[in-house]
């Protein structure tokens, strides 16, 4: 799975819309929509911590497919 996908996931799991998540990351809605889909490289590593931050899961489990 995708970091994108991943992320969409623990989002969904987490009963977030793409607005509230990047509210609470701090990070521009587009942004984390094309993260998501996977039409940008991911790119600042600030970024995505702040993403799995706000998901309050640690940024080492990036690549894990079984991310919960």
């Amino acid at each position: 799975m995708s970091i994108g996908a991943n992320i969409r996931q623990l989002r969904k799991d987490r009963h977030l819309t793409q607005k509230e998540l990047a509210k609470l990351a701090e990070v521009p809605q587009s942004t984390l929509c094309q993260i998501e889909k996977g039409t940008t490289s991911i790119g600042r590593h600030d970024t995505i911590s702040k993403i799995f931050g706000a998901l309050k899961v640690p940024v080492k489990k990036l690549h894990d497919d079984t991310v919960q």
